[in-house]
């Protein structure tokens, strides 16, 4: 499935999302591997499009930096230890780590 059929489907299904938004969720459903079982999910879109309208949402308070989320799914990151008990936070689905820069 091309990424223009996913987003004319999402226009479709949410007319009242901003394009970025759509373009955004979009590209998520596309590499998912499974656009179709994907889009047939009203719970899945509706998560992948409050993930993306929370990251929008904080943004203006957070830089682009921020490791609260996961840049690959826009799930909240954990916080973890790492040698020398240096704080960083983590994506369990991704393990990817991203430490927290001293004085945070």
């Amino acid at each position: 499935m091309k990424k223009e059929d996913i987003l004319t489907k999402l226009k479709t299904k949410y007319p009242t999302k901003t394009q970025n938004l759509l373009e955004q969720v979009t590209a998520d459903v596309f590499y998912s591997g499974e656009p179709e079982t994907v889009l047939g999910s009203e719970l899945v879109l509706d998560k992948l499009f409050k993930r993306w309208e929370h990251k929008k949402a904080i943004e203006g308070k957070n830089t682009v930096e921020s490791n609260a989320y996961c840049p690959l799914c826009k799930m909240a990151t954990q916080p973890i230890k790492l040698d020398n008990d240096r704080s960083a936070k983590w994506c369990s689905r991704h393990f990817v780590v991203f430490p927290i820069k001293a004085g945070e």
